[in-house]
């Protein structure tokens, strides 16, 4: 373990690095079937004879259409809370499970992104669960199954954690505008412990990439990190590989009273938890650098 100093305004206060465990990692990143004829013929008994040998005749044939439609719509399980999939399975069939016409809940896999999907045998049904809310404080809803356009929408989103309960949908878009020079068309957000997910769509996939060497943005006293929506969960877990935790805050610290420190080990994310209870800022932080040179160099040195 060593020790830096901070350079900023904490009164000389003596901050100690040290490795992240797998734990540690954890808390900072808070994701049969039949075949069957394409027709089939119903026998149904019209007579009421108890013979044992009934005449082909005596029978009414109906046939059954060849395609039996269903409409579906899916979300995203990173648009979900939830411990785990079954979770997230059971919030989506709470919401949409009392209205008619709804047939089931299942996972589905489009391209490398996990869904949860909702099947109804009308289009009516779907359109109605469209507009149904899936989880308190939660503003993502199912959508329609993912197409060739949905592909550009997802190159101009952007995924930004860590925001306050009380952040403000009109800043953050100030905040995202003047970094990326593109103008943000729409939020939505959700709930995630003691923390808001905002997912912002720009009008340009330009602003991703005016932003991408980036791994978060200020938002007023936070350092709330973003990645782009395309991101997977091992391109998270890169992010997350070389980190250091850093303990012996001062009460009440920000990363904005940390910036200079920041700015001087080229740290490119700073998270600082939260405590559930009083919503209080924990006296430590995980600090993450773009690779272990960096990382080993901040570990080691002691100003």
């Amino acid at each position: 373990m060593a020790h830096l100093k901070n350079q900023d305004n904490t009164s000389g206060t003596t901050h100690d690095w040290s490795s992240v465990s797998q734990t540690d990692n954890q808390e900072s990143d808070h994701a049969g079937t039949s075949s069957s004829k394409s027709q089939e013929n119903i026998i149904i008994n019209d007579d009421s004879t108890t013979d044992d040998v009934m005449e082909e005749n005596n029978m009414t044939w109906i046939k059954i259409a060849n395609k039996i439609r269903r409409y579906k719509g899916v979300i995203n399980i990173k648009n979900l809370s939830g411990e785990n999939i079954r979770q997230k399975l059971s919030a989506v069939n709470r919401a949409v499970s009392d209205m008619d016409h709804f047939m089931r809940t299942k996972l589905s896999y489009y391209g490398r992104e996990q869904y949860v999907m909702a099947e109804f045998s009308t289009k009516t049904a779907l359109k109605e669960a469209y507009t149904r809310q899936l989880e308190e404080n939660n503003e993502h809803k199912l959508n329609s199954i993912m197409n060739k356009g949905d592909e550009d929408v997802k190159n101009r989103t952007l995924i930004v954690r860590d925001l306050p309960l009380d952040m403000n949908k009109e800043t953050l878009t100030k905040i995202l505008e003047k970094h990326t020079k593109t103008k943000v068309t729409s939020i939505t957000s959700r709930v995630t412990g003691p923390w808001i997910t905002a997912n912002v769509i720009f009008d340009e996939q330009q602003a991703i990439k005016n932003i991408e060497r980036r791994w978060s943005i200020a938002y007023l006293k936070d350092l709330c990190r973003i990645a782009p929506a395309s991101f997977t969960k091992e391109d998270y877990e890169q992010r997350n590989l070389y980190t250091l935790k850093l303990t012996n805050l001062p009460f009440g610290i920000t990363a904005y009273d940390l910036r200079d420190l920041l700015e001087q080990t080229q740290a490119k994310t700073c998270f600082i938890p939260r405590t559930r209870d009083r919503y209080t800022r924990a006296r430590y932080a995980y600090v993450s650098f773009e690779n272990e040179k960096i990382r080993s160099d901040v570990a080691h040195r002691d100003n």
